[in-house]
């Protein structure tokens, strides 16, 4: 080997040994060098890389997780176990049978109701037909006036011949008993379809006109006819002549009959019809014997159908 071969060899040999001592730099030209290799070996080696990534990730996480914490969707609820849902199924199942039960007796108890009031209106219409069969064959009654449900007078009216005739009513006995005092009444003046008994209140309340004319031909004013019935006072001479006080009620009775039948037994007016029901149902008006219609009659207001006023 020549002399600059092995000079060469000799720098070489040195050069780690310099840079591991720390001895002084070398001169200027190789220090210009020495750094310019450092930056190149720093760019190249993959190793720092690495290190600085995690440090900004980690810097930059809780600026972005804020954002999104508002568009997180919420957690579908777990489904409920099958035998539960098993078990809810079974519940519904029964609550609508229990509907459907609870339906269904509604619907029978509509019918019910429904069939028993048809059947009402229609007993209610045959009973009615059949009493008012009965009362239209009426032809014979027996009127009896009492007050205080003390008799004052009777008489026997005869609707097919318009004709009425006096009793005398102090021999028919007490009104307690009525079957007992309607049979007698038939055994003494013959057959009789009915008997109404009346109050003399009544009485007046019927009598529309200011008088009735007495047998005599006297006329008799509606004041006077109720005190000469209830005995209050007695009538006059010319009047009485010589008849008892019962007679002479009796006599009055079949005046004011004569006077008024065509509207109580025949052609019946509204005010007529009114107060003989009003009556009859307060039980200022008694009927013997009754029938189906008198006992509808009774209860329910069949007048205001014919006449609404």
């Amino acid at each position: 080997m020549n002399d600059k071969d092995e000079e060469t060899l000799k720098t070489i040999e040195d050069m780690p040994e310099t840079s591991e001592s720390g001895m002084e730099p070398f001169t200027s030209g190789e220090k210009t060098s020495e750094p310019e290799d450092e930056v190149t070996l720093e760019e190249e080696s993959p190793e720092p890389v690495p290190v600085q990534k995690p440090e900004q990730k980690q810097e930059s996480e809780p600026k972005t997780k804020p954002s999104l914490i508002p568009k997180l969707k919420p957690k579908p609820e777990p489904s409920p176990p099958k035998e539960v849902q098993k078990e809810v199924v079974i519940i519904r199942e029964v609550e609508k049978k229990q509907s459907n039960r609870f339906m269904k007796k509604i619907k029978r108890y509509f019918l019910a109701i429904i069939l028993i009031i048809a059947l009402v209106i229609a007993g209610s219409l045959y009973a009615w037909t059949n009493g008012m069969e009965d009362l239209r064959d009426d032809t014979d009654y027996l009127i009896v006036v009492v007050y205080k449900d003390v008799p004052k007078a009777a008489s026997v009216y005869h609707k097919d011949m318009r004709q009425s005739e006096i009793i005398e009513i102090t021999e028919l006995g007490a009104l307690s008993n009525r079957k007992a005092f309607f049979e007698k009444a038939e055994n003494d003046y013959g057959k009789l379809d009915r008997m109404i008994i009346i109050d003399v209140d009544t009485l007046k309340a019927l009598s529309t006109d200011s008088y009735i004319l007495y047998e005599t031909g006297n006329e008799i004013y509606v004041d006077d006819m109720y005190k000469w019935i209830v005995q209050s006072e007695y009538p006059p001479s010319h009047i009485i002549k010589d008849d008892n006080p019962s007679t002479v009620a009796a006599k009055i009775l079949k005046a004011w009959i004569d006077h008024y039948s065509d509207q109580l037994l025949g052609g019946y007016g509204g005010y007529t019809v009114r107060v003989i029901l009003n009556a009859y149902r307060a039980n200022d008006i008694l009927i013997y014997p009754g029938n189906s219609a008198l006992t509808i009659l009774k209860y329910v207001a069949v007048e205001k159908l014919v006449f609404p006023v």
